[in-house]
């Protein structure tokens, strides 16, 4: 029976660990969460239903929260997860647990895969000997976890309770704030206005006005916009500045652009919309997230 795996990616490690094990998994549909978050009613179908996204602040995404509060899995009969990571230690197994048993339904099975972490908000890229030993790691590890989902075998990693309740509050925090969070994105002199960013953005969340790029307010956080920026131009705050950049070396703009509703960038006309500077704003300190 086919086995079907709902995807998040911002810089495209969650969709590489998606794909790396629909391959394993033979017969095997990936569906981007973004592409149908605008829908009201979402029914998984029969077989193996799975969800592969990154931790974000040591939980959920916004978007994956509300996807699997939205998901009807009546028809599922063995659910898993498999959650990219940048080493930071969070609930996220713990939180899709949560939600399921509001449905009256159960986990599986479910994995952590360590991957290079894209939060150049808070650190820097790491060097690229280092993603490719996490990449090594992450092959043979989703041939592991293959095997225990064809056998549909209950077994997997469970979070550490002493964390949990740190962990979920934390990520409530960024849950409730995430969408606003945005205001802090700006586009430095490098922009080009080639749009990359709106086409890129998951949620539609970037409109080009009179070519620069101006956040709605309903921002995931993902960082898309920033890492796929081929002038490396879109900045938050003064963090960024001089920062390097990140994607997973076999993940390219088109393929997370694809996972938009719509796969074309808005344009619309409006006033002057001035490019925000944040060179010379104070800094502020930020908690470290486990995002990837």
């Amino acid at each position: 029976m086919t086995t079907t795996i709902y995807y998040f990616s911002g810089t495209g490690n969650s969709l590489n660990v998606a794909r790396m094990l629909s391959r394993e998994l033979e017969d095997c549909d990936l569906i981007p969460m973004a592409r149908l978050w605008k829908i009201e009613r979402i029914i998984a179908p029969r077989g193996s239903v799975g969800f592969a996204f990154p931790m974000y602040f040591y939980g959920l995404p916004d978007i994956v929260e509300r996807f699997v509060r939205k998901i009807e899995l009546y028809q599922a009969d063995y659910i898993f997860t498999v959650v990219t990571r940048g080493g930071a230690q969070g609930c996220s197994l713990q939180r899709i647990e949560d939600l399921l048993l509001e449905k009256t339904r159960h986990l599986n099975s479910g994995f952590y895969i360590d991957m290079p972490s894209n939060y150049i908000l808070f650190h820097d890229v790491t060097t690229k000997d280092k993603h490719r030993k996490l990449f090594a790691h992450a092959e043979k590890k989703i041939q592991k976890i293959a095997k225990v989902i064809k056998a549909k075998r209950t077994k997997g990693e469970k979070d550490k309770l002493l964390l949990k309740k740190v962990a979920l509050s934390s990520n409530r925090s960024f849950l409730d704030e995430v969408n606003a969070r945005d205001e802090h994105f700006y586009a430095d002199q490098n922009c080009i206005s080639c749009g990359f960013c709106a086409k890129v953005c998951p949620v539609e969340n970037i409109l080009m006005v009179n070519g620069f790029p101006v956040w709605q307010h309903h921002c995931q956080h993902c960082l898309a916009c920033m890492h796929f920026c081929p002038k490396e131009s879109i900045q938050y705050k003064r963090k960024t500045i001089g920062r390097k950049r990140y994607h997973h070396p076999d993940v390219t703009f088109r393929d997370i652009e694809s996972q938009n509703w719509q796969l074309t960038a808005k344009k619309i006309p409006a006033k002057k919309v001035p490019v925000k500077d944040w060179r010379n704003a104070p800094e502020q300190s930020e908690e470290e997230p486990a995002a990837t």
